[in-house]
């Protein structure tokens, strides 16, 4: 194995079959993303219709739950929502800091 290569992370990937008058191709455009899209270039032919259902069933079987396809979705948000939280939620030092003020005066 390379060892330059060891460490490094595709950005994206394109695999294509062609086989007679039928092309399929499964591509993810965007890494980060995890989204994986599928294609076949005609569905005129009875193979190219099974190809295509073969990658549709297939993409169902190894596609994540629901939830974590969510908490993919807000999960980089978490942060930013607790320091709102945070920032919303009233001090209530200062009120006792306001009343000594107003005492000492």
């Amino acid at each position: 194995m390379d060892k330059n290569l060891e460490n490094d992370m595709p950005k994206d990937f394109t695999y294509k079959i062609e086989c007679v008058d039928i092309e399929a191709k499964i591509t993810n455009d965007t890494w980060s993303d995890n989204k994986i899209s599928f294609s076949v270039n005609t569905l005129a032919i009875e193979e190219a219709k099974e190809t295509y259902y073969e990658f549709e069933n297939w993409l169902k079987q190894v596609s994540p739950p629901l939830y974590v396809k969510i908490w993919r979705k807000i999960g980089k948000w978490i942060p930013f929502l607790f320091i709102f939280l945070i920032l919303l939620i009233p001090d209530k030092n200062i009120s006792t800091k306001d009343r000594l003020v107003s005492e000492a005066h």
